[in-house]
């Protein structure tokens, strides 16, 4: 410290001490002293402007004190206060990184032990696989040919069932002299009418048909829908060639995708 600073700190506390002497003074003089009665003054009168800072009243009686410290050890005091907090506060946050980081590294140790669990799991799998790939084999195998007796068989129609059906929807007096059928192909499409709104077709047969009297067209095209996989059918050229001879015709019956009897259709092997 220099010699500055002990004369600034001699020159408080000699105040400070004249200071006391004087409080000491009146302190004796207000005992001797009546004491003058008190009067309720308002807080602020007109006219007279107020003080910016009060001044702090002695009560009467009380033993004086005087804070003879220099403002230094003051201000000290006030900064190893703020260094402790600063300290207290770097010291949660360090406990409260040190606690995230375990638990992190906690969690992480676990995901570890998890994920070495499922590669054994996984390697476990694969071994049974292997021994069992001679079966495996098999199933594929089997499975590729369902799928292509699915694509061979995709436009299989059973004939003996549309074709006993068509021969129960003529009437009992009708023979048929001629018969053509054409259906789909399983790698190729099939030719559709030109007529707006008609139904997709997958099969014609054409038939002609003889008979000793004219046929009734309505019943017979009402007879024609029971066959399976019926879209529509059309009656022609009914006509006789002398007279007394039989009456002949054409039909032209249509099937549609109903006609198919799935017999090998495709379900994949799991």
């Amino acid at each position: 410290m220099s010699k500055l600073d002990v004369n600034v700190i001699d020159d408080r506390r000699g105040r400070a001490r004249g200071l006391g002497r004087r409080l000491g003074v009146r302190e004796g003089r207000a005992r001797e002293e009546p004491a003058e009665p008190q009067v309720d003054r308002p807080l602020s009168e007109p006219g007279r402007a107020r003080r910016g800072r009060r001044t702090p009243i002695q009560a009467v009686g009380a033993e004086p004190r005087v804070d003879l410290l220099p403002m230094e050890v003051a201000d000290e005091r006030r900064a190893r206060a703020s260094a402790r907090r600063a300290w207290l506060a770097v010291v949660v946050v360090g406990v409260v990184v040190v606690l995230a980081t375990g638990a992190a590294t906690a969690e992480s140790l676990r995901a570890g032990a998890d994920l070495t669990r499922s590669q054994a799991d996984g390697a476990g799998v694969l071994q049974e696989q292997l021994r069992f790939s001679d079966v495996r084999t098999v199933l594929r195998e089997t499975d590729l040919i369902k799928a292509a007796q699915a694509v061979g068989g995709a436009a299989q129609i059973d004939w003996s069932e549309v074709l006993g059906s068509v021969g129960a929807a003529l009437p009992a007096d009708t023979t048929i002299t001629g018969l053509t059928v054409s259906s789909m192909d399983p790698l190729k499409g099939f030719g559709q009418s030109t007529v707006p709104l008609a139904q997709s077709r997958v099969a014609t047969i054409d038939i002609t048909i003889s008979s000793p009297t004219v046929p009734s067209i309505p019943s017979l095209s009402d007879s024609l829908q029971q066959v399976p996989g019926y879209v529509g059918a059309s009656i022609t050229a009914v006509a006789s060639a002398d007279e007394g001879a039989a009456f002949t015709g054409q039909v032209s019956l249509e099937l549609g995708p109903a006609a198919f009897d799935e017999t090998y259709e495709y379900k994949a092997v799991d």
